[in-house]
């Protein structure tokens, strides 16, 4: 989480529980204690690929978060629990394959139900 110029403390703490139901680890860097130009250097090197930006971020960051392929997610912050967690957790599809060659198949045998043999 970077914290920039212009966010507000519920915001932080809104991030906080977002991260906390979906099991992330948080690292949070404010602008207050490092600056730009060092948080643009740790996206170089950091082993995440999403950062949740709170309030206003540099163009030196965003350039070292694409240099980086870094995600900046920088849209507002919202109590909307569905629209906030997307930025903590992974989209994953299973899917089973119910059919060979157009032919529905069984679940129950595997057996094409509906060929004629």
């Amino acid at each position: 989480v970077r914290v920039g110029p212009g966010s507000v403390p519920a915001e932080l703490e809104c991030v906080r529980a977002a991260a906390q139901v979906a099991g992330c680890a948080l690292v949070i860097s404010d602008h207050t204690v490092e600056s730009d130009a060092e948080f643009a250097e740790s996206l170089r090197a950091a082993p995440f690929r999403r950062v949740r930006v709170l309030g206003d971020v540099s163009t030196e960051i965003r350039q070292a978060a694409n240099a980086a392929h870094v995600h900046l997610a920088d849209d507002p912050v919202t109590n909307e629990g569905a629209l906030e967690l997307r930025h903590y957790v992974r989209e994953q599809a299973i899917s089973r394959t119910m059919h060979r060659f157009g032919n529905l198949i069984s679940v129950s045998d595997g057996l094409d139900v509906h060929s004629v043999t």
